[in-house]
């Protein structure tokens, strides 16, 4: 039976200063009576909550939806304007925040309405709102938009004549582990899951190949909890929240809880837009336009249903979007029809919001992104039969999965001083034998540390390595070279592997020998097993950088 020894340690918590401010983006419409000429930019200020006054980022038709790619550098929104839809790409000014143009390509379909960008930063997914149809357009190294590679056209009608005639796709996410990618189309009550490959910049059918809504609901759009275990859609035409049990090995989603968005004595008209979910886990919040409010959920940590909190309608009108800050304070509402996006503090124990008095005049706001410098990861490794370069890729897939993380994996002979210097983060991975050969990894870890000159005294810090023959080693070892490399305190950051034979659990320092025969090859659970490595490391060195 093969072994596979992980020894994962991280840096204690570093004191790092968060950013006063953060830089947020709008979008909005740029029709004739709007006033509105594009995207424009403002700053959060993330003691007060108060908004810099706008200004004009990017001239661009209507752009309705905007995202910012996870490094941090480009910007990419969809344009409403009719038959012929639009994306277009910017790469963002680092000093100044400005938008400068890179390009534009057709969405294939009329009317997009919601963009978002894979787990890997390779493409740029679009849902076509007025053809009921998706898209996916790889992005290239500079930013810029290739040629779409992937698209599927929705089928089908529901029960309300006026607005569910035919497809309308409303909203396109992807997975936790990047694997799948879910429509919500609100023209035939179905969350439509597909297949992505991101490589090839595709979506396929999938089976199940779809999440059914109840009649007439009218899916709009969809949020996977931060721990990727449920899943949560705001349906616009029947005013309900439904939740899901999220199964990742089979990308199926099943209903848990369906719940409404008002109030029991309202009897007006109403229509659902946005839902979005606390960077806790804790809280979800969906808006109301009609009744012109935020309601406000607990998440039930167990079962992920939801328990109702309250209505926040102050100087709230036709909460088309919003948004909650990556740091959890502040949640950004923006007004279509009051040409105004205000701020609330949000309560860290009930989720409540509470009004700063802070309101910044925009014309027809419809979209808020927030900018916030992503959290580099490296994982480097050495591999001589292979095992390690495959846990290695496993452990980078891991560390993308946390939002705001953008891991690079290379050979440790490939890795430069910019990779490191740039790296808030740092995985190392090779066999296991190697591990307990000081000489050798010594070599290593002087190139980086002295020869190159790369201070890696802020850095978080984690390691594994793999078992490919009859083993026996000193955990201690691996511990000891990355401790002298970082020149920082280490811990523990918890075992991974637990020997399935006799029941023990590896990871403390010092005491992660394993023996064996040990067969060659990696299997899917060892590989699942290096995910949660990346993703822990990610997860730590995202709550330094921005605490």
């Amino acid at each position: 039976m093969r072994r596979t020894l992980f020894i994962i340690i991280a840096l204690s918590l570093i004191a790092t200063v968060s950013a006063e401010s953060l830089p947020v983006y709008f979008g909005t419409y740029t029709r004739p009576d709007s006033g509105s000429k594009g995207i424009y930019r403002s700053t959060l200020d993330l003691e007060t909550g108060r908004l810099s006054t706008p200004v004009l980022a990017a001239e661009v038709a209507s752009p309705s939806f905007i995202e910012i790619h996870p490094n941090g550098k480009f910007l990419y929104a969809v344009s409403e304007t009719g038959d012929a839809g639009i994306v277009t790409a910017f790469a963002i000014d680092a000093a100044s925040g400005s938008l400068n143009l890179l390009n534009r390509q057709p969405s294939r379909g009329a009317g997009p309405c919601h963009v978002s960008i894979d787990r890997t930063g390779r493409n740029a997914l679009v849902a076509n709102y007025g053809s009921g149809s998706a898209t996916v357009i790889p992005i290239k190294s500079d930013g810029s938009l290739a040629e779409p590679t992937g698209f599927v056209q929705h089928q089908g009608s529901s029960i309300n004549e006026r607005r569910q005639e035919g497809p309308h796709a409303h909203s396109i996410n992807v997975s936790p582990d990047n694997r799948y990618a879910y429509v919500a189309d609100l023209g035939i009550d179905k969350i439509m899951i597909y297949a992505l490959d991101a490589e090839k910049g595709t979506i396929t059918p999938y089976n199940p190949p779809s999440a059914d809504l109840r009649p007439g609901a009218g899916p709009r759009h969809f949020a996977f909890a931060p721990d990727g275990k449920r899943a949560y859609v705001i349906n616009e035409l029947h005013c309900t929240i439904t939740a899901f049990d999220y199964d990742p090995a089979s990308g199926a989603l099943k209903e848990i809880q369906t719940v409404t968005t008002l109030p029991e004595n309202f009897n007006g008209s109403n229509t659902c837009a946005e839902v979005r979910i606390h960077p806790t886990g804790k809280f979800l919040y969906g808006s109301n336009r009609g009744h012109d409010s935020i309601a406000v959920y607990g998440i039930d940590q167990s079962s992920g249903k939801l328990t109702f909190v309250e209505h926040e309608t102050a100087e709230i009108k036709t909460p088309r979007n919003f948004n909650i800050d990556p740091t959890g304070k502040f949640c950004l509402v923006a007004n279509q029809d009051a040409d105004s996006v205000v701020v609330f503090r949000i309560d860290q124990e009930t989720g409540a919001l509470e009004p700063t008095g802070s309101k910044v005049a925009v014309a027809s706001p419809v979209c808020i992104r927030f900018l916030q410098t992503p959290v580099r990861i490296l994982v480097a490794y050495y591999s001589r039969t292979g095992n390690t370069e495959k846990m290695a890729r496993a452990v980078a897939e891991g560390a993308n999965q946390v939002p705001g993380v953008v891991a690079a994996l290379r050979q440790v002979a490939d890795a430069s001083k910019e990779d490191l210097e740039a790296a808030d983060g740092l995985i190392l991975g090779c066999p296991t034998y190697f591990a307990n050969i000081p000489g050798e990894m010594k070599t290593i870890i002087d190139n980086w540390n002295w020869k190159m000159g790369v201070d890696f005294t802020d850095k978080v810090g984690g390691a594994f390595a793999t078992a490919g023959g009859q083993a026996g080693g000193h955990g201690n070892v691996v511990t000891s070279l990355l401790l002298f490399m970082l020149n920082n305190r280490m811990i523990v950051a918890g075992p991974l592997y637990k020997n399935e034979t006799t029941g023990s659990i590896w990871g403390e320092p010092g005491a992660a020998a394993v023996t064996g025969p040990l067969d060659p090859g990696i299997s899917e659970q060892e590989q699942d097993a290096a995910r949660n490595l990346g993703q822990r490391i990610a997860t730590l060195a995202k709550n330094t950088k921005h605490p």
